[in-house]
């Protein structure tokens, strides 16, 4: 698909919110570095966040512009990055 970066979250064992299980695709992780960081460290409740927006509906959250959503909770971390939008869609196993 051609994206830059793509990240992979996790239910908190006590189900609580969305957690970050390490898990990246890069196509230059140098220049994601800033959003590598708060992603780390940033945990998603139902409905907050893209995650959370996707965890809570169960269904794909697409973002077309994230600098006009105010729910896409990193989107100022790094402005020198090139992300214009951004996709969540849970994976139920």
């Amino acid at each position: 698909m051609n994206w830059p970066v793509g990240h992979v979250y996790r239910v908190s064992p006590k189900g609580d919110r969305l957690v970050s299980t390490g898990i990246w695709h890069w196509q230059e992780a140098k220049v994601f570095q800033h959003f590598k960081d708060a992603t780390e460290r940033t945990h998603f409740k139902r409905g907050i966040g893209l995650p959370g927006c996707s965890w809570e509906t169960g269904q794909p959250v697409w973002v077309s512009s994230i600098k006009d959503d105010q729910n896409f909770l990193r989107k100022n971390v790094d402005k020198d990055i090139e992300v214009e939008s951004g996709l969540a869609f849970p994976i139920a196993v």
